[in-house]
């Protein structure tokens, strides 16, 4: 390698842009080496057509040698590709360029992938659902297992870092868990503590009012006033401030709000107002005559105006209804 030829290696490996190559001079230099006569010197001559053609033929090859041949001086690092097969070939500079966006896009994917996926990890935020007046939200937890919740309800899903997937609840939600022995699904509402056991089960705890757990299917654990109760299907754990009350009992009522009816059987009158004017968010006066303790069966649709409501309520025996002044007058 001449001496010229060394220096430009010399100042390539230093910097890593370079001046376009001159291919005339490059030609030329090359020509000289090999003993060419320029295409020019040749047309001054007169030679044969022959010449003339093998003289251009042997420029071609040799513009193309020296393009090569300042490339791989200029950018030694390249590997040129010899298959028939298309490849694209980077200088050093776009291949740190390209390194960047091929680790820029892997942690979008992973981001896209970590909103995307349904195993949250311990460092995940809570997740907050949240229902207005007259509303069911159904909604699946990361892990798989389903919620609804009924209106005015709160809840809040964490994933600990043990694994155990805790829910706060405050409201109505009905749960369709889904069961991992290694972790637990565990739910705080009211006092008490809920440990899933492989189930689907109602809770009802809103503010004011009794706490309850209605188990539909398999079975569950619940902490209450520091004693262990396992529900299994058809099981209802009641717990007021007297104490708590086990009983046996038909679900099918207890979980119709999620299919948006009102479904009340054998139950007493005031809770289906009490219910009835949670949904709608009226006020309710009952009159002193009225049997509030009555039990009575309706079923309804939440969709309807609390108009329609009333008049479907006021053909019950006994019961009589009205909307005025904003609330519900029953008497």
């Amino acid at each position: 390698m001449s001496e010229k030829s060394k220096n430009i290696l010399r100042k390539a490996l230093q910097r890593e842009h370079a001046p376009k190559p001159d291919v005339d001079e490059a030609w030329q230099d090359l020509s000289a080496r090999l003993h060419f006569s320029s295409p020019v010197a040749e047309e001054e001559k007169h030679t044969t057509h022959k010449l003339k053609w093998i003289s251009y033929a042997l420029k071609d090859i040799a513009a193309t040698a020296a393009i090569l041949l300042v490339v791989r001086l200029f950018f030694p690092s390249i590997q040129l590709s010899t298959s028939r097969h298309s490849s694209t070939v980077l200088s050093p500079i776009a291949q740190r360029v390209e390194t960047r966006t091929a680790h820029h896009n892997v942690a979008s994917s992973k981001t896209q992938l970590s909103k995307d996926s349904t195993n949250i990890t311990a460092s995940s935020p809570i997740i907050n659902l949240k229902t207005a007046r007259a509303e069911i939200r159904h909604a699946q937890l990361p892990d798989g297992s389903s919620v609804w919740l009924n209106a005015e309800s709160k809840l809040a899903y964490k994933l600990l870092s043990d694994g155990t997937r805790k829910v706060t609840l405050q409201g109505e939600g009905y749960f369709e868990v889904k069961h991992d022995a290694q972790h637990s699904f565990i739910i705080e509402t009211g006092g008490i503590t809920v440990r899933d056991l492989g189930t689907a089960f109602n809770i009802q705890s809103y503010s004011g009012r009794s706490v309850s757990v209605s188990v539909i299917s398999g079975s569950v654990s619940v902490l209450a006033n520091s004693k262990d109760y396992t529900l299994r299907h058809s099981q209802q754990l009641t717990v007021k401030s007297t104490g708590c009350e086990l009983s046996t009992l038909d679900t099918y009522p207890l979980t119709q709000w999620k299919e948006g009816l009102f479904y009340f059987h054998e139950t007493a009158l005031k809770d289906v107002i009490r219910e009835i004017a949670r949904w709608y968010g009226v006020n309710v006066v009952i009159e002193q005559t009225v049997n509030v303790n009555m039990q009575v069966h309706f079923v309804g649709s939440r969709k309807a105006t609390l108009t329609k409501t009333l008049q479907d309520l006021d053909d019950i025996d006994g019961v009589q209804m009205e909307l005025r002044d904003g609330a519900i007058t029953v008497k």
